[in-house]
């Protein structure tokens, strides 16, 4: 498995919550059904490879993007 470097980022499309200093991540639906699309678990957060695809969606949820660019980073989300 690769990890983000500054050339080849990871990106994380979030949200800040009401809730001061919580932050929602942007998941993989588990079914057709599945409208909860935002986790505050960040170990579940979808991670992008592309800047288009993380950008669709978070125009669309009106969110917005994180770019992770070392290993170190991507522990946060359990990919470390």
């Amino acid at each position: 498995m690769s990890f983000p470097t500054p050339l080849s980022p990871w990106f994380v499309v979030f949200r800040e919550t009401k809730k001061p200093g919580a932050t929602e991540y942007y998941r993989s639906p588990e079914n057709e059904s599945d409208i909860q699309l935002f986790t505050e678990q960040a170990g579940l957060a979808m991670l992008f490879t592309h800047l288009l695809s993380a950008s669709r969606v978070a125009d669309a949820e009106g969110a917005m993007i994180r770019a992770l660019v070392s290993k170190d980073d991507a522990k946060e989300f359990g990919r470390g």
